[in-house]
């Protein structure tokens, strides 16, 4: 009796808390009679708002080709910008004497066919990683990577690895606002969009070093991330170690979304605890943008540690709702816009209808990603999901679940104004069928964007040590981009295999982009082979390798460095240009 008692006074205590807070407690979905059904009853005024996929711009929405889509990205302005530094490191170590005496094959001038070469390699040695860059080049069968070997030399690698010194913050600067204006250019968003943070393994001495245990680089540069629902990196920030409120933070990323193209709260912005409080969702309101935030206990004015978190038992939740004001809104004409047909059923539920079949296509209008579906006839009334309101509805959860995480605690905490606290069934491929809030399911699976595609960034990456914090971020803006380019890459092209985001597809995908781009530029291709009449008579070289016969000639290929016949000549640079390299030592296949 008196726990019964103690229990009354407590709910009585965090109704008038709720009230004062102006916050509406919901009745409670697990009812003390195990006979009774839990509550599946939807809140009013949410708002189910659909899910439209990404898609890139006009420009790149017919190409195909990997190089094509690559070099949107590193188009001929950050070429220029790069080879620059290359060249002013170059010289400036050709006139020290001390740093002329390692020997790096500086002389020559870099250009566009060195950089590309040197990404090929660069890709290569993260699908085949070594202790140390110098093994590549070994002729020890185990350590040696021949496809590396053919494309550069040890020299040129080395002396181009060594050249990257931004001296100036200028060029820096440049590079990484060319990188983002690209990635934001050459994509249009879904209307699901993830905010999290990331870290970039380093053990440089800077002042920006993050250590986080918790996460699986437990040292290195952080950097806030924003995502959609193809895994596109569209924008990031660096975390430079100067003191920000995490709403500010959040309203910096959400303001790099193209608001005007679109109607009034078409994006729906998902972050994780760190974001989550009154201010935060006040703010996002404001910009017009749905939203569903997890939350600690003593944010959002505490309602969750002096209410909500009381007399909850595992595997249950409770929730509250509040109206939040919102300015005057004109009124939007989006279901001509999206072309899509809204039901409204009399549990008074927005409910999309798209009939069965179905045809889509990809249009560039005011929204630039819009979806075509067969219209079909509606006895109920068709309702806008995005009509003209005055209030908006926001959603608090309290979930307490059966598996606890990492940090020890299993408390959930969730705020929304798309998504109710209805009960649903998780299914999992190992576990047992869970009952949790749909509010808690979606948020879970929604999360996931931002891990694949970090997942699919720090495969093949290349883990050697760099004592500058500025050539660690450089190397990971190159990452960023061979990331962005599988995603058109994989959108552009309807083969099944190239949905799928596993390891071995991108690894897949980084050979690719490898061999396209030293194509062309490949060191046997791209040098003139003559042949020239010598004093001294040698064997040939393919008759001697190839056809196991001795035979002298006087004609010798300076490029090559041997001795062949005019009929050699022809056959053996034929067969180079797509297999073999030109070496003494090299033997055929």
């Amino acid at each position: 009796m008196k726990t019964n008692k103690k229990k009354e006074k407590e709910a009585l205590r965090i109704e008038k808390f709720l009230k004062r807070e102006n916050w509406i407690l919901l009745d409670n979905r697990f009812p003390d009679n195990q006979s009774e059904e839990i509550k599946t009853e939807t809140i009013e005024n949410i708002e189910i708002i659909p899910e439209f996929k990404g898609c890139p711009t006009e420009k790149l929405i017919e190409k195909t080709k990997i190089l094509d889509i690559f070099e949107s990205f590193f188009d001929q302005e950050l070429i220029t910008i790069l080879l620059n530094v290359l060249n002013e490191e170059r010289v400036r170590r050709l006139n020290d004497v001390q740093l002329k005496s390692k020997g790096l094959p500086i002389d020559k001038k870099f250009l566009k066919k060195d950089l590309f070469n040197y990404l090929s390699c660069f890709i290569a040695m993260g699908i085949h990683p070594n202790t140390d860059i110098s093994d590549h080049w070994k002729k020890n069968s185990i350590l040696e990577t021949k496809w590396i070997k053919d494309t550069m030399s040890r020299g040129r690698f080395q002396a181009i690895h060594r050249c990257w010194r931004f001296n100036n913050k200028t060029s820096f600067d440049q590079v990484r606002k060319i990188i983002k204006k690209k990635c934001m250019e050459n994509w249009e968003l879904s209307n699901q969009v993830v905010i999290d943070e990331t870290l970039i393994k380093t053990k440089c001495r800077c002042k920006m070093i993050v250590r986080m245990p918790r996460k699986p680089q437990k040292q290195g540069l952080k950097i806030w991330v924003l995502a959609d629902s193809d895994n596109y990196y569209y924008c990031w920030d660096l975390y430079t170690g100067q003191y920000e409120t995490t709403h500010e933070t959040l309203l910096k990323l959400t303001k790099h979304l193209p608001l005007e193209k679109y109607p009034k709260f078409y994006f729906k912005v998902i972050a994780d605890a760190y974001f989550g409080s009154t201010k935060s969702v006040k703010e996002l309101l404001d910009l017009d943008v749905n939203f569903t935030l997890m939350c600690r206990k003593d944010r959002t004015s505490k309602i969750f540690k002096n209410s909500l978190g009381k007399l909850v038992e595992n595997g249950k939740w409770r929730s509250c709702y509040r109206d939040f004001e919102l300015g005057i809104t004109e009124e939007n004409s989006i279901l001509e816009d999206l072309g899509n047909q809204i039901n409204f059923n009399q549990n008074k539920t927005t409910t999309f209808n798209f009939g069965n079949s179905v045809t889509t296509s990809i249009f560039h209008k005011n929204l630039l990603l819009c979806k075509e579906f067969q219209k079909n006839n509606f006895d109920n009334k068709i309702v806008s999901p995005f009509e003209k309101k005055e209030t908006k509805r926001v959603v608090a959860t309290f979930f307490k679940d059966k598996k606890r995480r990492k940090n020890g605690s299993n408390d959930v905490c969730l705020v929304s104004n798309c998504y109710d606290d209805s009960p649903v069934e998780c299914k999992r491929k190992k576990s047992p069928t869970k009952i949790k809030p749909k509010l808690c399911d979606q948020y879970s699976k929604e999360m996931d964007y931002v891990d694949k595609a970090n997942q699919n960034i720090h495969t093949c990456l290349f883990n050697h040590r760099n004592k500058s914090w500025k050539r660690v971020l450089l190397f990971y803006f190159f990452k960023i981009i061979m990331h962005n380019t599988q995603v058109i890459y994989r959108k552009n092209n309807t083969e099944e295999h190239l949905k799928k985001t596993n390891t071995k597809e991108t690894k897949y995908f980084l050979v690719k982009l490898a061999e396209e781009l030293v194509g062309k530029n490949s060191k046997i291709s791209d040098r003139i082979h003559i042949l020239k009449r010598v004093n001294h008579r040698t064997d040939c070289f393919y008759c001697r390798k190839q056809l196991k016969k001795s035979s002298s000639t006087p004609f010798h290929c300076f490029e090559c460095k041997i001795h062949l016949h005019l009929k050699c000549f022809e056959t053996l640079h034929w067969s180079l240009k797509h297999q073999i390299s030109i070496k003494n030592t090299t033997k055929f296949k």
